[in-house]
């Protein structure tokens, strides 16, 4: 059984994300772009931290941070990350993994 949000997902879910980050941002929701970005050591020690996503560009998902922090060195020693925001109000969670560019 797939559940209810994975089917909304459609064809091209980064197209999916846009549309709901900016029907957030339309309805007026408290902070749209907070997201839980989680990260990993090479050896594999997790960190999870809240970033806010700027976007999602050349069909990646941005988000701000400073290039000299530790997430930043955890994501140029080991660029897979997961990233996850809730729907407040809708009562949907957003999900995603990738491994994210740096730049």
């Amino acid at each position: 059984m797939v559940d209810a949000w994975l089917e909304d997902l459609g064809d091209d879910p980064l197209a999916t994300l846009a549309a709901w980050l900016e029907e957030a941002r339309a309805r007026g929701l408290h902070e749209p772009e907070a997201a839980a970005l989680a990260t990993a050591t090479p050896d594999g020690r997790p960190a999870a931290r809240m970033v806010l996503v700027r976007g999602i560009q050349e069909r990646e998902l941005r988000f701000y941070t400073n290039h000299e922090s530790r997430k930043a060195d955890e994501i140029a020693e080991n660029p897979r990350a997961a990233s996850s925001s809730t729907g407040r109000r809708r009562s949907t969670a957003r999900r995603a993994s990738r491994d994210p560019p740096r730049g």
